[in-house]
């Protein structure tokens, strides 16, 4: 968890830091994120990405739009409760997993068939589950499960 310095909210500070990381040696493979909130963010990601020599298409295969509605949501929230009540994924001692988990609730469409997280109330945050929402969905697309 990285906090933006100041009063002020710093889309791009996630970037940098993955920048930054990035000079240390990590291997990036795909970046999902909400296209309704991530326009200038992304953009500077694309830009540093081509600055890296890797071309538009091999971009677009690597950042991957994931919408928070019920038809991109539903597949993946049963994924995720699967990996949750398996051993095959556990958190980190981080405070803000339990108080993040506390704020999420899951919405359901009018006919009960299809579900999404939303908060449980509106001061609420779970960025942190929507992020592992889109990091499932990214690994479901690489692995051929489901198409984009």
């Amino acid at each position: 968890l990285n906090v933006c310095p100041g009063e002020v909210f710093n889309p791009d500070l996630a970037i940098a830091k993955l920048m930054e990381k990035n000079e240390a040696g990590i291997n990036l493979m795909s970046f999902s994120y909400d296209p309704a909130q991530s326009k200038q963010p992304i953009n500077t990601l694309k830009a540093w990405l081509q600055s890296l020599g890797l071309s538009a298409d091999a971009i677009k295969n690597m950042v991957i739009p994931c919408s928070q509605s019920f038809l991109t949501m539903n597949p993946i929230i049963g994924e995720m409760e699967h990996y949750i009540l398996t051993p095959w994924l556990t958190f980190s001692d981080n405070p803000l997993w339990p108080w993040m988990a506390g704020n999420v609730a899951v919405a359901y469409s009018r006919d009960d068939t299809l579900r999404r997280l939303q908060k449980a109330t509106p001061s609420g945050k779970i960025d942190g589950f929507h992020a592992l929402l889109d990091a499932i969905y990214a690994f479901d697309i690489s692995e051929g499960k489901i198409e984009q």
